[in-house]
């Protein structure tokens, strides 16, 4: 959580207006209305009733308010002194933990070439908790997976962007649970797809969704679990438990030689692009000098 959210609802309660609180503090209403949200996303629950004028809090709102300054004093107490990153080169990149396990070393190298005068922080979360980070200006670039279908909630007006590299979501299971259980996509009710799921508030529940939704054929299945990582779903494939909607990328250290893609067709699967984003306001100095490298090397 960004300490400056904090500061942002204090001043919110205390002048009781979107609009005059992001003037205190020296931004537009719209990315002082996203920091709002962003902590309202970290904190799992909304604390301002938007339906009510004047301005009200909820209950969950009340609670925050009663400790947000003594939270805020706690940890300034706790504060140490700065790393003083040298030539001021810090870049903080928000992504999704996949990326950042199984291609942020490779990129990074590739971007500094092992320079030291650079530095990279990298802020792991989801898709939609690393974008509010970065819309709230806890990031200064965003490296999310992207579909057209499936937006994320950046104004592009507001934001460069640049492919990193292009994945597909298809369907996996082990040799061995196909070759017990006999199925095949869609399934039918004799022989459902065995399959697990992503987590509702996932993004790429939103993109299988789809791809369900759009095939031609109803789908057919029981489903066994969810999860919002899509390394965990890999795990369950790879296991033999059952399928799973996977990026191939977050296969690549995982045991494929028994994995069998279930669409040969491509109608079941999804093309999804690997792109990094950044605020046309922060393509100068040493952020634009890095941003220059990934377009680059994208």
């Amino acid at each position: 959580m960004d300490t400056r959210w904090l500061q942002d609802f204090l001043t919110l309660v205390e002048v009781r207006s979107f609009t005059r609180a992001a003037e205190l503090r020296h931004c537009s209403q719209a990315a002082f209305s996203r920091r709002i949200q962003s902590l309202e996303n970290w904190l799992g629950t909304e604390l301002v009733d938007r339906s009510r004028y004047p301005l009200y809090l909820t209950q969950a709102g009340d609670d925050l308010l009663v400790n947000a300054d003594r939270l805020l004093a706690q940890l300034e107490g706790l504060r140490v002194r700065p790393v003083r990153f040298e030539a001021q080169r810090n870049v903080r990149i928000a992504l999704p933990y996949a990326l950042a396990s199984l291609w942020l070393p490779t990129w990074w190298k590739m971007w500094c070439g092992g320079d030291r005068h650079w530095t990279c922080q990298a802020l792991v979360g989801s898709v939609l908790e690393t974008t509010a980070d970065f819309a709230a200006g806890a990031a200064d670039i965003l490296i999310n997976y992207y579909q057209p279908t499936q937006r994320i909630p950046l104004d592009a007006a507001d934001y460069e962007k640049a492919v990193l590299l292009s994945d597909v979501v298809r369907p996996y299971c082990s040799r061995q649970l196909l070759d017990r259980k006999g199925f095949a996509l869609p399934g039918t009710k004799a022989k459902p797809v065995p399959y697990f799921h992503y987590s509702a508030n996932a993004y790429f529940h939103r993109l299988v969704e789809a791809i369900l939704e759009n095939a031609a054929d109803e789908f057919c299945g029981t489903l066994l679990g969810e999860s919002d990582m899509s390394e965990v779903l890999a795990g369950f494939v790879t296991s033999g438990l059952g399928v799973a909607w996977i990026p191939d990328s977050s296969l690549m250290r995982k045991p494929t030689h028994d994995l069998v893609n279930l669409d040969q067709t491509g109608r079941w699967s999804v093309g999804v692009d690997v792109v990094a984003f950044v605020a046309r306001s922060n393509t100068s100095g040493h952020i634009g000098e890095i941003w220059r490298r990934m377009q680059g090397n994208g």
